[in-house]
């Protein structure tokens, strides 16, 4: 059974961490390129597609946090989860439309691992457009 609204059970600090830190090595397991000549992209971007949610989250708190003039890891509520409620979405939206996001990245970054450049920027333009049209009907 999975933890529904309200939530019953909470993911500590130890476990986040314990989850990043297999995230972090799946990724760095699954994108080596070894023998590769000259730069290889795609170990970079993989793992970026991969955890592309909460990548753009942490960017977008210390990047405004930091404009604002406030230490990044102070609490508040300027999360993507947060804004998307303040835009009057109900929480079972904002959940739903992080939860596609983030399968639709983790997707793209299997695709990716496949292809070229140019077909690889063609399903990230592809992405951009299902999540901006996904946010207009949230």
């Amino acid at each position: 059974e999975t933890d529904r609204n309200p939530a019953r059970i909470y993911l500590g600090d130890e476990g986040s961490m314990f989850i990043g830190f297999v995230l972090g090595s799946l990724s760095i397991l699954v994108t080596y390129a070894p023998g590769a000549r000259g730069f290889e992209w795609r170990p970079i971007l993989v793992p970026v597609f991969a955890l592309f949610v909460p990548v753009c989250d942490a960017t977008l708190v210390i990047c405004t946090r930091t404009l604002k003039g406030t230490p990044p890891w102070t609490p508040g509520q300027d999360h993507m989860s947060h804004r998307l409620e303040q835009g009057n979405r109900s929480r079972p939206a904002v959940v739903l439309f992080l939860w596609r996001t983030a399968l639709g990245a983790a997707a793209l970054a299997l695709v990716i691992q496949n292809l070229a450049l140019w077909p690889a920027s063609l399903a990230l333009v592809g992405l951009a457009t299902v999540i901006r049209t996904g946010a207009a009907r949230s």
